[in-house]
C-alpha cells in the first residue's frame, strides 16, 4: 500500500512539473547577477563591479522548448588607486546600459523537480546617463543553466559562464573618436545568474 501511494505521488508530481514546460505555457520572472573582481600589486589597487537585472517574459512553443523576451539593465563600476613613493592618484568610471534581449531554451528533465537547460540568447544594449561617451553593444551567448521546480508554478534557475561573442562600439563625444572591438570566449565577467520564474499552468 505504501509503495502504491509513493508511486502515485511520484506520477502526480511528474505530471504537474511536466505541465510547466508543455506547449503554450507562459512564464514571467527574471534573474540577477553580481560580480566583483579586485587586483592588487605593489603600486596599484583596482576593482571592477558588474550587476545585471534581467526581467523575462516567455512562452513554450513546443514541449520543453521556450522563447523569451528580456529587457536588460547593466551597471558597471571601475575604480583604481595608484601609489608610488610620494605620488598617488585615484580614478574611476561608471557605466549604465539599457537594452533588450531574445532567448531560446530547451529543457532536459533529470528528475521531476530538476531540469538542465542550455540557453541561446542575443541582446542589444546602449549607454544611458553619460553625456561624454556613447556605448553600443551586441552580444550572443550560450549559457548552461539549471532549474528547480519546488511547486507546480515556481521555477528557481541558476546559470553561470558559457560562451559569448561581443561586438562593442565606444564613442567619445568630446574628442569625436570612435573605437570598436570584438571578443569571443568564456564569459567570466558575469557572476552567477539567480532567477525565479512563475509558470501559468492549469
Amino acid at each position: 500500500m505504501n509503495k502504491f501511494i509513493s508511486t502515485l505521488i511520484l506520477i502526480i508530481s511528474t505530471i504537474a512539473v511536466k505541465a510547466q514546460t508543455d506547449k503554450g505555457t507562459v512564464f514571467v520572472g527574471g534573474g540577477i547577477s553580481y560580480n566583483s573582481q579586485t587586483s592588487k600589486d605593489l603600486t596599484n589597487n583596482s576593482k571592477h563591479i558588474n550587476m545585471d537585472l534581467l526581467p523575462t517574459v516567455g512562452v513554450f512553443l513546443g514541449n520543453n522548448w521556450s522563447i523569451g523576451l528580456t529587457p536588460q539593465y547593466s551597471y558597471a563600476r571601475d575604480s583604481s588607486f595608484y601609489k608610488y613613493e610620494d605620488y598617488s592618484s585615484k580614478s574611476g568610471h561608471k557605466s549604465k546600459l539599457l537594452g533588450i534581449g531574445l532567448s531560446v531554451r530547451h529543457y532536459w528533465m533529470i528528475i521531476p523537480q530538476l531540469a538542465l537547460f542550455p540557453e541561446l540568447s542575443g541582446s542589444y544594449l546602449f549607454s544611458v546617463g553619460d553625456a561624454g561617451a556613447s556605448v553600443k553593444s551586441y552580444n550572443m551567448n550560450i549559457t548552461p543553466n539549471m532549474a528547480l521546480f519546488p511547486t507546480k508554478h515556481i521555477a528557481i534557475t541558476f546559470g553561470y559562464g558559457g560562451l559569448r561573442y561581443l561586438h562593442q562600439t565606444n564613442k567619445d563625444t568630446a574628442l569625436g573618436t570612435t573605437a570598436s572591438y570584438n571578443t569571443f570566449g568564456f564569459n567570466v565577467n558575469q557572476g552567477m545568474i539567480l532567477g525565479v520564474n512563475y509558470h501559468f499552468t492549469n
